[in-house]
């Protein structure tokens, strides 16, 4: 049923991880898969790989 609401369900999985980092307080979240810099609430993503 949620697939069918929402066909990428990866935006679910990284609000989830986002709130969760949010929660426990982490300021810097290390990934590939959200903007580098961006900021969303209190947690910065990073992403590790990106060389410029």
């Amino acid at each position: 049923m949620i697939a069918e609401c929402f066909p990428d369900t990866n935006i679910l999985v990284h609000g989830a991880i986002i709130a969760a980092a949010e929660r426990l307080g982490v300021k810097t979240l290390y990934t590939e898969d959200l903007n580098h810099g961006q900021a969303y609430g209190s947690v910065v993503a990073i992403n590790p790989f990106r060389t410029h």
